[in-house]
């Protein structure tokens, strides 16, 4: 990694952790084979995705995106909790 790309990532990982976390709400319906398979399918061209656990209930994934030199990694973890509702967690 150069200097400039250093300097970057360094500068981003300060951003990150002095943001205070944020709630994000959303709703999308999905069935109990989408949760099976990948209901998230909608993905970009730079990451890659590999589904670690999958569940009628539940699915947990590792999503990887490399873009201007850098990587980024994501392990998503979601829970149905009912038909309705659902529990998330990105790290």
């Amino acid at each position: 990694m150069n200097a400039d790309q250093r300097a970057k990532l360094e500068s981003v990982m300060k951003g990150m952790a002095s943001a205070t976390p944020k709630a994000r709400t959303y709703q999308q319906c999905i069935t109990k084979d989408q949760l099976n398979k990948d209901a998230f399918s909608e993905r970009r061209s730079n990451c890659t995705r590999t589904i670690l656990k999958s569940t009628g209930s539940r699915m947990e994934f590792r999503e990887v995106c490399k873009s201007e030199g850098m990587q980024t990694e994501m392990l998503m973890q979601i829970e149905a909790l009912s038909p309705k509702t659902s529990k998330d967690r990105a790290t």
